[in-house]
């Protein structure tokens, strides 16, 4: 299972909708940008590979997660999309919470660009076809805005984990990282 918590996000500058016919209905489709920090657990929980973190970062003399390892490589585009998500995005109108709830999104393409202190800048789309009521409207007129996020989607662990190679992974060991 993936859950990333509440936290703090960025919705982007451009939320993408349109519509389409499915069996005579017609259905809202959107796409929201959001950005936001994940930490190394749930680097691992995204990558679906528990060693990823120790991949990705290099570890201070207290043995957490610090500096990126890999410095020459800015940012990671996902493969695979994260399907069947259930996502919370709260935007504030004059001090006031206003919640969207998108059920069973799909999230992706999905960023992922290390930073120091064993951080990610996490950034993808939640795609997803939302009620059209007054909470979406809300979530159209702040692009660009703060808001808070969390998501849940129950069976992407479920799914096969990436594999490392062993080999690799000895040299990797042996070479201090």
């Amino acid at each position: 299972m993936l859950e990333l918590t509440n936290r703090r996000a960025t919705i982007g500058a451009s939320i993408k909708s349109r519509v389409k016919e499915v069996d005579g209905e017609r259905l809202i489709t959107m796409q929201v940008p959001v950005s936001f920090v994940v930490l190394p657990g749930e680097v691992a929980a995204l990558l679906r590979n528990d060693r990823a973190p120790d991949r990705l970062f290099t570890r201070d003399k207290d043995g957490h997660h610090d500096m990126p390892a890999l410095l020459g490589i800015r940012d990671l585009r996902m493969k695979d999309a994260v399907p069947s998500a259930e996502v919370t995005i709260t935007v504030y109108a004059r001090g006031k919470p206003i919640t969207v709830h998108l059920s069973d999104a799909t999230l992706g393409p999905i960023d992922l660009s290390p930073f120091g202190g064993g951080k990610t800048q996490c950034s993808l789309r939640v795609n997803a076809e939302p009620a059209f009521d007054a909470a979406l409207l809300h979530l159209l007129a702040h692009t660009g805005s703060d808001c808070e996020i969390a998501i849940v989607a129950e069976g992407w662990n479920a799914q096969t984990e990436l594999t490392l190679d062993d080999e690799i992974d000895e040299e990797f060991e042996e070479a201090g990282a």
